[in-house]
Protein backbone atom coordinates (compact mmCIF):
# COMPACT_ATOMS: atom_id res chain seq x y z
CA UNK A 1 0.00 0.00 0.00
CA UNK A 2 2.39 2.26 -1.12
CA UNK A 3 4.49 2.05 2.83
CA UNK A 4 8.43 2.23 3.05
CA UNK A 5 9.99 0.27 5.34
CA UNK A 6 10.99 2.65 9.00
CA UNK A 7 13.60 2.59 10.87
CA UNK A 8 13.27 2.81 14.94
CA UNK A 9 15.41 3.33 17.55
CA UNK A 10 15.30 1.83 20.49
CA UNK A 11 17.26 1.49 23.75
CA UNK A 12 19.41 -1.62 22.17
CA UNK A 13 19.77 -0.32 19.08
CA UNK A 14 18.29 0.58 15.93
CA UNK A 15 15.36 -1.74 14.56
CA UNK A 16 13.40 -1.74 10.93
CA UNK A 17 9.89 -1.83 11.03
CA UNK A 18 8.42 -4.46 9.15
CA UNK A 19 5.82 -3.47 6.50
CA UNK A 20 2.45 -4.30 7.63
CA UNK A 21 1.12 -5.97 4.12
CA UNK A 22 -2.43 -4.86 4.72
CA UNK A 23 -5.55 -3.93 7.66
CA UNK A 24 -5.99 -6.07 10.32
CA UNK A 25 -9.08 -6.29 12.82
CA UNK A 26 -12.63 -6.04 12.93
CA UNK A 27 -13.74 -6.42 9.15
CA UNK A 28 -15.45 -3.74 7.25
CA UNK A 29 -16.66 -1.92 3.97
CA UNK A 30 -13.80 0.43 4.32
CA UNK A 31 -10.87 -2.00 4.39
CA UNK A 32 -11.02 -4.43 1.15
CA UNK A 33 -8.36 -7.12 1.83
CA UNK A 34 -8.35 -6.91 5.84
CA UNK A 35 -6.87 -9.92 7.19
CA UNK A 36 -5.07 -11.16 4.56
CA UNK A 37 -3.16 -13.80 6.02
CA UNK A 38 0.60 -12.23 5.68
CA UNK A 39 -0.65 -9.53 7.42
CA UNK A 40 -2.45 -11.54 10.70
CA UNK A 41 0.54 -13.70 10.93
CA UNK A 42 3.29 -10.33 11.75
CA UNK A 43 0.35 -9.31 13.95
CA UNK A 44 -0.49 -12.34 16.26
CA UNK A 45 3.01 -12.77 16.57
CA UNK A 46 3.38 -9.58 18.38
CA UNK A 47 0.03 -10.41 20.68
CA UNK A 48 1.00 -13.69 21.63
CA UNK A 49 4.43 -12.19 22.64
CA UNK A 50 2.72 -9.71 24.57
CA UNK A 51 -0.18 -12.23 25.76
CA UNK A 52 2.63 -14.34 27.28
CA UNK A 53 3.49 -11.69 29.56
CA UNK A 54 1.01 -13.37 31.69
CA UNK A 55 2.87 -16.33 32.62
CA UNK A 56 4.56 -14.21 34.58
CA UNK A 57 2.74 -14.81 38.36
CA UNK A 58 1.85 -11.67 40.60
CA UNK A 59 4.20 -9.26 38.27
CA UNK A 60 7.08 -10.66 38.79
CA UNK A 61 10.15 -10.85 36.65
CA UNK A 62 10.29 -6.97 35.84
CA UNK A 63 7.06 -6.99 34.08
CA UNK A 64 5.03 -4.17 35.09
CA UNK A 65 1.11 -3.96 36.60
CA UNK A 66 0.48 -2.35 32.92
CA UNK A 67 1.91 -4.72 30.64
CA UNK A 68 0.03 -7.26 32.60
CA UNK A 69 -3.13 -5.56 31.89
CA UNK A 70 -1.97 -4.99 28.44
CA UNK A 71 -1.55 -9.11 28.47
CA UNK A 72 -4.88 -9.86 29.52
CA UNK A 73 -6.37 -7.35 27.13
CA UNK A 74 -4.77 -8.98 24.13
CA UNK A 75 -5.27 -12.85 25.26
CA UNK A 76 -8.09 -13.76 23.70
CA UNK A 77 -6.01 -12.76 19.99
CA UNK A 78 -6.86 -16.20 18.20
CA UNK A 79 -10.44 -16.25 18.52
CA UNK A 80 -11.18 -12.64 19.40
CA UNK A 81 -7.94 -10.84 17.30
CA UNK A 82 -10.40 -7.04 16.92
CA UNK A 83 -11.28 -7.63 20.38
CA UNK A 84 -7.45 -8.00 21.51
CA UNK A 85 -6.57 -5.10 19.34
CA UNK A 86 -9.02 -3.07 20.76
CA UNK A 87 -7.70 -3.84 23.78
CA UNK A 88 -4.48 -3.07 23.30
CA UNK A 89 -4.71 0.40 21.40
CA UNK A 90 -6.63 0.94 24.77
CA UNK A 91 -4.18 -0.49 27.20
CA UNK A 92 -1.24 1.28 25.30
CA UNK A 93 -3.45 4.80 24.50
CA UNK A 94 -2.15 4.31 20.66
CA UNK A 95 -3.76 4.44 17.36
CA UNK A 96 -5.34 6.85 15.10
CA UNK A 97 -9.10 7.91 15.50
CA UNK A 98 -9.73 6.00 12.20
CA UNK A 99 -7.70 2.56 13.81
CA UNK A 100 -9.56 2.82 17.51
CA UNK A 101 -12.66 3.71 15.93
CA UNK A 102 -12.89 0.92 13.30
CA UNK A 103 -11.26 -1.50 15.36
CA UNK A 104 -8.31 -2.10 13.11
CA UNK A 105 -4.38 -1.86 12.52
CA UNK A 106 -3.92 0.34 9.33
CA UNK A 107 0.14 -0.04 7.50
CA UNK A 108 -0.24 3.87 7.73
CA UNK A 109 -1.64 4.23 11.27
CA UNK A 110 0.19 4.39 14.59
CA UNK A 111 -1.23 0.91 15.93
CA UNK A 112 1.40 -1.17 14.06
CA UNK A 113 4.45 0.62 15.03
CA UNK A 114 3.29 0.26 18.93
CA UNK A 115 2.97 -3.29 18.87
CA UNK A 116 6.04 -3.57 17.31
CA UNK A 117 7.41 -2.61 19.85
CA UNK A 118 5.81 -3.96 22.69
CA UNK A 119 6.00 -7.31 21.19
CA UNK A 120 10.13 -6.94 21.17
CA UNK A 121 9.82 -5.71 24.71
CA UNK A 122 7.59 -8.47 25.66
CA UNK A 123 9.95 -11.03 24.40
CA UNK A 124 12.91 -9.44 25.64
CA UNK A 125 10.59 -9.39 29.21
CA UNK A 126 10.09 -13.19 28.96
CA UNK A 127 13.72 -14.46 28.41
CA UNK A 128 14.85 -12.34 31.03
CA UNK A 129 12.10 -13.98 33.52
CA UNK A 130 12.81 -17.28 32.19
CA UNK A 131 16.52 -16.64 33.28
CA UNK A 132 15.73 -15.47 36.58
CA UNK A 133 12.34 -17.09 37.75
CA UNK A 134 13.45 -19.25 40.49
CA UNK A 135 11.23 -22.42 41.02
CA UNK A 136 11.14 -22.37 44.30
CA UNK A 137 8.37 -19.89 43.77
CA UNK A 138 5.49 -22.63 42.49
CA UNK A 139 7.00 -24.92 45.40
CA UNK A 140 4.26 -25.51 47.86
CA UNK A 141 2.62 -28.29 49.86
CA UNK A 142 0.95 -26.32 52.49
CA UNK A 143 -3.21 -25.38 52.83
CA UNK A 144 -4.75 -22.72 50.90
CA UNK A 145 -7.03 -19.63 52.14
CA UNK A 146 -9.91 -21.30 50.54
CA UNK A 147 -12.35 -18.65 50.00
CA UNK A 148 -9.48 -16.16 49.18
CA UNK A 149 -9.09 -18.68 46.10
CA UNK A 150 -12.58 -19.22 45.06
CA UNK A 151 -13.18 -15.04 44.58
CA UNK A 152 -9.62 -14.56 42.95
CA UNK A 153 -10.33 -17.68 40.07
CA UNK A 154 -13.93 -16.30 39.95
CA UNK A 155 -12.50 -12.78 39.47
CA UNK A 156 -9.89 -14.01 36.88
CA UNK A 157 -12.21 -16.32 34.72
CA UNK A 158 -14.37 -13.79 34.67
CA UNK A 159 -12.14 -10.98 33.20
CA UNK A 160 -11.33 -12.80 30.36
CA UNK A 161 -14.15 -13.21 27.80
CA UNK A 162 -12.21 -17.14 26.87
CA UNK A 163 -12.79 -18.10 29.92
CA UNK A 164 -16.16 -16.47 31.29
CA UNK A 165 -18.69 -17.90 29.83
CA UNK A 166 -17.77 -21.31 31.57
CA UNK A 167 -18.13 -19.45 35.01
CA UNK A 168 -20.81 -19.64 37.32
CA UNK A 169 -21.22 -19.16 41.41
CA UNK A 170 -22.84 -23.05 41.12
CA UNK A 171 -19.49 -24.66 40.69
CA UNK A 172 -17.96 -23.00 43.72
CA UNK A 173 -18.81 -26.23 46.17
CA UNK A 174 -16.35 -27.99 43.07
CA UNK A 175 -13.90 -25.78 43.27
CA UNK A 176 -13.45 -25.79 46.71
CA UNK A 177 -13.58 -30.09 46.73
CA UNK A 178 -10.84 -30.09 44.20
CA UNK A 179 -8.89 -27.73 46.12
CA UNK A 180 -8.96 -30.40 49.23
CA UNK A 181 -8.50 -32.83 47.04
CA UNK A 182 -4.91 -30.95 45.82
CA UNK A 183 -4.43 -30.29 49.71
CA UNK A 184 -4.11 -33.63 50.57
CA UNK A 185 -2.28 -35.04 47.53
CA UNK A 186 1.19 -34.95 48.29
CA UNK A 187 2.56 -35.55 44.79
CA UNK A 188 1.65 -32.20 43.90
CA UNK A 189 4.38 -30.22 44.87
CA UNK A 190 3.97 -27.10 41.86
CA UNK A 191 1.29 -24.69 42.28
CA UNK A 192 1.32 -24.88 38.37
CA UNK A 193 0.46 -28.97 37.79
CA UNK A 194 -2.67 -27.66 40.42
CA UNK A 195 -3.55 -25.17 37.75
CA UNK A 196 -3.14 -26.89 34.88
CA UNK A 197 -5.51 -29.98 36.41
CA UNK A 198 -7.89 -27.36 37.37
CA UNK A 199 -8.19 -25.61 33.92
CA UNK A 200 -8.08 -28.92 32.68
CA UNK A 201 -11.02 -30.33 34.38
CA UNK A 202 -12.70 -26.59 34.29
CA UNK A 203 -12.76 -26.63 30.53
CA UNK A 204 -13.68 -30.48 30.19
CA UNK A 205 -16.63 -30.80 32.33
CA UNK A 206 -18.10 -27.60 31.49
CA UNK A 207 -22.03 -28.80 30.51
CA UNK A 208 -25.05 -26.11 30.58
CA UNK A 209 -27.78 -27.17 33.70
CA UNK A 210 -31.35 -25.92 34.62
CA UNK A 211 -30.80 -23.33 37.43
CA UNK A 212 -34.45 -21.72 37.78
CA UNK A 213 -37.40 -21.08 35.41
CA UNK A 214 -38.54 -17.93 34.50
CA UNK A 215 -42.21 -17.68 35.07
CA UNK A 216 -43.26 -18.69 31.90
CA UNK A 217 -41.72 -21.78 32.38
CA UNK A 218 -38.37 -21.19 30.27
CA UNK A 219 -35.32 -22.62 31.96
CA UNK A 220 -32.47 -20.37 32.91
CA UNK A 221 -29.32 -22.44 32.10
CA UNK A 222 -26.13 -22.07 33.48
CA UNK A 223 -22.49 -23.89 33.13
CA UNK A 224 -21.86 -26.65 35.82
CA UNK A 225 -18.07 -27.12 36.19
CA UNK A 226 -15.76 -29.60 37.88
CA UNK A 227 -18.14 -32.12 38.01
CA UNK A 228 -17.39 -35.78 36.73
CA UNK A 229 -19.16 -35.94 33.70
CA UNK A 230 -19.85 -38.94 30.21
CA UNK A 231 -18.00 -37.42 27.17
CA UNK A 232 -20.31 -35.66 24.86
CA UNK A 233 -21.86 -38.55 22.43
CA UNK A 234 -20.65 -41.07 24.77
CA UNK A 235 -18.02 -41.68 22.31
CA UNK A 236 -20.11 -41.92 19.08
CA UNK A 237 -18.46 -42.46 16.21
CA UNK A 238 -15.23 -43.68 17.69
CA UNK A 239 -13.96 -47.07 18.22
CA UNK A 240 -13.92 -46.54 21.90
CA UNK A 241 -17.16 -45.77 21.78
CA UNK A 242 -18.49 -49.50 20.55
CA UNK A 243 -18.73 -52.25 23.13
CA UNK A 244 -17.01 -55.23 24.24
CA UNK A 245 -17.53 -58.60 26.21
CA UNK A 246 -16.36 -58.22 29.45
CA UNK A 247 -15.80 -62.14 31.43
CA UNK A 248 -15.55 -62.13 34.90
CA UNK A 249 -13.39 -64.81 35.66
CA UNK A 250 -13.32 -64.59 39.59
CA UNK A 251 -12.16 -61.30 41.50
CA UNK A 252 -8.67 -60.44 40.34
CA UNK A 253 -9.40 -61.69 36.66
CA UNK A 254 -10.90 -60.93 33.04
CA UNK A 255 -11.22 -62.07 29.87
CA UNK A 256 -12.15 -59.34 27.15
CA UNK A 257 -13.17 -60.46 23.55
CA UNK A 258 -13.04 -57.07 21.06
CA UNK A 259 -15.79 -57.59 17.86
CA UNK A 260 -13.07 -58.66 15.44
CA UNK A 261 -12.55 -61.85 18.17
CA UNK A 262 -9.47 -61.32 19.16
CA UNK A 263 -8.98 -61.73 23.31
CA UNK A 264 -7.07 -60.11 25.91
CA UNK A 265 -6.13 -61.55 29.33
CA UNK A 266 -6.68 -59.13 32.56
CA UNK A 267 -5.39 -59.15 36.03
CA UNK A 268 -4.62 -57.00 38.74
CA UNK A 269 -0.75 -56.81 36.97
CA UNK A 270 -2.20 -55.61 34.31
CA UNK A 271 -3.06 -57.12 30.61
CA UNK A 272 -1.95 -59.31 28.12
CA UNK A 273 -1.72 -58.93 24.23
CA UNK A 274 -0.95 -62.05 22.63
CA UNK A 275 1.41 -61.90 19.46
CA UNK A 276 0.28 -60.08 16.47
CA UNK A 277 -3.38 -58.53 18.25
CA UNK A 278 -3.55 -55.08 19.56
CA UNK A 279 -6.26 -53.26 21.34
CA UNK A 280 -9.24 -51.63 19.42
CA UNK A 281 -11.34 -53.51 16.77
CA UNK A 282 -12.46 -52.24 13.20
CA UNK A 283 -16.37 -51.86 13.45
CA UNK A 284 -16.49 -51.41 9.95
CA UNK A 285 -16.89 -55.40 9.35
CA UNK A 286 -19.84 -57.87 10.47
CA UNK A 287 -19.02 -59.18 14.19
CA UNK A 288 -16.49 -61.95 14.52
CA UNK A 289 -17.82 -65.47 15.58
CA UNK A 290 -15.78 -65.34 17.97
CA UNK A 291 -17.33 -61.83 19.52
CA UNK A 292 -20.87 -63.35 18.87
CA UNK A 293 -20.18 -66.81 20.76
CA UNK A 294 -17.98 -65.21 24.05
CA UNK A 295 -19.11 -65.28 26.90
CA UNK A 296 -19.42 -62.14 29.30
CA UNK A 297 -20.95 -58.77 29.12
CA UNK A 298 -21.37 -55.93 26.98
CA UNK A 299 -20.33 -52.72 28.45
CA UNK A 300 -18.66 -49.17 26.57
CA UNK A 301 -15.50 -47.57 27.50
CA UNK A 302 -16.36 -44.17 26.29
CA UNK A 303 -14.78 -40.87 28.31
CA UNK A 304 -16.22 -40.46 31.68
CA UNK A 305 -14.12 -38.44 34.71
CA UNK A 306 -12.77 -35.03 35.06
CA UNK A 307 -11.00 -35.66 31.94
CA UNK A 308 -11.93 -38.09 29.62
CA UNK A 309 -10.37 -41.70 30.04
CA UNK A 310 -11.58 -44.06 27.23
CA UNK A 311 -11.02 -47.57 25.43
CA UNK A 312 -11.16 -50.84 28.13
CA UNK A 313 -7.69 -50.96 28.84
CA UNK A 314 -6.80 -47.72 30.00
CA UNK A 315 -9.95 -48.26 32.52
CA UNK A 316 -7.91 -51.44 33.86
CA UNK A 317 -4.95 -49.61 33.81
CA UNK A 318 -6.11 -46.20 35.81
CA UNK A 319 -8.28 -48.88 38.26
CA UNK A 320 -5.34 -50.67 39.09
CA UNK A 321 -3.02 -47.68 39.23
CA UNK A 322 -5.07 -45.94 41.70
CA UNK A 323 -5.37 -49.33 43.85
CA UNK A 324 -8.74 -49.98 42.70
CA UNK A 325 -8.35 -53.33 41.38
CA UNK A 326 -10.90 -54.03 38.26
CA UNK A 327 -13.39 -52.04 39.73
CA UNK A 328 -13.05 -49.72 37.04
CA UNK A 329 -12.88 -52.58 34.33
CA UNK A 330 -16.06 -54.12 35.63
CA UNK A 331 -18.47 -50.63 36.12
CA UNK A 332 -16.56 -48.05 34.23
CA UNK A 333 -19.34 -45.93 35.79
CA UNK A 334 -17.29 -45.30 39.00
CA UNK A 335 -14.79 -43.00 36.64
CA UNK A 336 -17.67 -40.47 37.60
CA UNK A 337 -17.46 -40.76 41.36
CA UNK A 338 -15.33 -37.91 42.14
CA UNK A 339 -12.69 -39.02 44.53
CA UNK A 340 -12.39 -41.89 41.95
CA UNK A 341 -12.17 -39.26 38.96
CA UNK A 342 -9.57 -36.47 40.87
CA UNK A 343 -7.13 -39.65 41.49
CA UNK A 344 -7.53 -41.29 37.81
CA UNK A 345 -6.52 -37.69 36.83
CA UNK A 346 -4.00 -37.04 38.57
CA UNK A 347 -1.83 -40.53 38.15
CA UNK A 348 -2.82 -39.81 34.38
CA UNK A 349 -1.29 -36.48 34.54
CA UNK A 350 1.56 -37.21 36.31
CA UNK A 351 2.15 -40.69 35.00
CA UNK A 352 0.81 -40.96 31.82
CA UNK A 353 -0.05 -44.45 32.08
CA UNK A 354 -3.41 -44.30 30.79
CA UNK A 355 -4.31 -41.28 28.68
CA UNK A 356 -4.18 -41.76 24.62
CA UNK A 357 -0.68 -39.86 24.06
CA UNK A 358 1.08 -40.71 27.08
CA UNK A 359 2.88 -37.85 28.15
CA UNK A 360 3.62 -36.55 31.65
CA UNK A 361 2.61 -33.34 33.17
CA UNK A 362 6.35 -32.95 34.25
CA UNK A 363 7.22 -32.77 30.43
CA UNK A 364 5.76 -29.37 29.86
CA UNK A 365 5.67 -27.93 33.54
CA UNK A 366 9.11 -28.25 35.66
CA UNK A 367 11.82 -25.75 36.84
CA UNK A 368 11.76 -22.55 35.17
CA UNK A 369 9.69 -24.13 32.15
CA UNK A 370 5.85 -23.53 32.00
CA UNK A 371 4.51 -24.37 28.78
CA UNK A 372 0.67 -24.68 29.45
CA UNK A 373 0.35 -24.72 25.99
CA UNK A 374 2.06 -27.96 25.17
CA UNK A 375 0.72 -29.68 28.40
CA UNK A 376 -2.54 -29.67 26.16
CA UNK A 377 -0.82 -33.07 24.03
CA UNK A 378 -1.52 -35.35 27.27
CA UNK A 379 -5.00 -35.24 26.56
CA UNK A 380 -6.39 -33.72 23.06
CA UNK A 381 -3.33 -32.88 21.30
CA UNK A 382 -5.49 -32.10 18.17
CA UNK A 383 -7.65 -29.84 20.28
CA UNK A 384 -5.07 -27.35 21.85
CA UNK A 385 -8.37 -24.64 23.22
CA UNK A 386 -5.93 -21.68 23.60
CA UNK A 387 -8.44 -21.02 26.58
CA UNK A 388 -6.93 -23.91 28.55
CA UNK A 389 -3.96 -21.87 29.00
CA UNK A 390 -5.98 -18.53 29.92
CA UNK A 391 -7.56 -20.96 32.56
CA UNK A 392 -4.25 -22.28 33.78
CA UNK A 393 -3.42 -18.70 34.30
CA UNK A 394 -6.21 -17.58 36.52
CA UNK A 395 -5.91 -20.51 38.23
CA UNK A 396 -1.76 -20.05 39.42
CA UNK A 397 -2.52 -16.68 40.01
CA UNK A 398 -5.22 -17.34 42.65
CA UNK A 399 -3.65 -20.64 43.79
CA UNK A 400 -0.84 -18.42 44.24
CA UNK A 401 -2.34 -15.88 46.19
CA UNK A 402 -4.18 -18.23 48.44
CA UNK A 403 -0.86 -19.60 49.86
CA UNK A 404 -1.20 -19.49 53.62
Amino acid sequence: MGVTPKKIRLADGEITLPVLPGPVGRPGPGYPGINRPEATALVDAQLALIAELRNAPLGRGGVTPEQLRMAVEVSGYRTNRAGAITGFQRTANVGTREERVGGVILPSGSTWEALYIHGRLAAKLDTLRDQRRNPQDYVYTGLFDHQLFLNESASRLRANPATAARYSPISRGNFDRMLTYMEQDPRLIDVRWMAYMFATAYWETARAVTVRHRPDGRPIREFLTLAPVDETGAGRGYRYGRPVKVERLGDTKARITEWDGEQFEVNESGYTVPQGQRGGADYSKPAHPGYTSAAGREIVYHGRGYVQLTWWYNYAMASIAINRGLALLWNPELAKNPDIAYFVMVDGMMTGRHYANRKMLQMYIAGATTNYAGAREIVNARDPQSAIVTAAEAFEAALLAARQ
